[in-house]
């Protein structure tokens, strides 16, 4: 019996150069696509040319909130045009990289699939129209919460916390109360790699379960560079609650998946190896 050909498209970022070294270990074919030139990638001019296969992981949309929002209707139609023309390329199924930004920030209680969703941009409103398409034809969604590692982008809290490390004098934040939940690289695509090779189907939170305040997180990251002294500044504080954890416990027990790597342990590990 032949291993089963799983594609990954959007393979150059962050997630996807993980997920390609995770798979490797496995025994699967594994095929990595990206837009750009990039050595041991398929290069494609546009997703909708990517190569058919048995399994498609599509982690290529921006998982940068303000870019979608900025570039609005065209980015979103764009993006379920891709989706639609992938559906087409008769994979036996599909995952797709969502986010738990559809749950909204007003509820303190950990998140569970099923709860109500929060559709109020372009992005939020992209991802729940992907994650339609891919469920009625029996694929799964990942709802990740915030993922950080090395080669991260730098545009996201964990980014805005780093690049002040060089400075002197306090800290500043845009908002130190928020609630969020914060998965290390690796535990993602531990997770992104069962969902693949497992014949699951329906949404599945991809996260570590544990809400963490904007704040501790700075202080966190400012202990382990060895600047536990500096204080840390909010520039805004909004008065209303702002909370975002998910609840992973179906995930636990369906996929046989938990988060090996707590905060204190991904920071450490961020900083030896960014």
């Amino acid at each position: 019996m032949r291993s089963p050909r799983i594609i990954v498209t959007g393979a150059s970022g962050f997630l996807g150069q993980a997920l390609l070294n995770c798979l490797a270990k496995e025994d699967v074919d594994v095929f990595g696509i990206s837009r750009g030139h990039h050595p041991g990638l398929i290069h494609v001019k546009t997703y909708e040319d990517t190569p058919p296969g048995d399994i498609l992981i599509h982690l290529a949309e921006t998982s940068d909130r303000n870019i979608a929002n900025q570039e609005g209707q065209n980015y979103e139609k764009k993006a379920i045009h891709i989706i639609k023309n992938l559906q087409k390329k008769g994979f036996s199924r599909i995952i797709y990289a969502s986010s738990a930004v559809l749950y909204g920030d007003d509820e303190l209680t950990p998140r569970r699939v099923g709860d109500p969703v929060v559709c109020n941009d372009t992005y939020s409103r992209l991802k729940l129209n992907c994650e339609k398409r891919v469920l009625l034809e029996g694929g799964a969604v990942a709802r990740f919460s915030n993922i950080y590692g090395p080669k991260m982008s730098k545009k996201n809290v964990v980014g805005d916390v780093l690049k002040q490390l060089n400075s002197q004098g306090p800290l500043r934040m845009f908002d130190i109360n928020p609630i969020r939940d914060f998965l290390w690289i690796e535990d993602a695509v531990q997770a992104l790699a069962k969902m693949a090779i497992n014949p699951v189907q329906g949404i599945f939170n991809i996260g570590s379960g544990e809400g963490i305040s904007i704040h501790y997180l700075a202080k966190k990251i400012l202990k382990a560079a060895g600047q536990e002294t500096r204080k840390v500044i909010p520039t805004y504080q909004q008065k209303k609650i702002s909370s975002t954890t998910l609840d992973i416990q179906e995930t636990i027990n369906y996929l046989k998946w938990k988060p090996s790597t707590n905060l204190h342990e991904g920071i450490k590990n961020f900083s030896n190896r960014k």
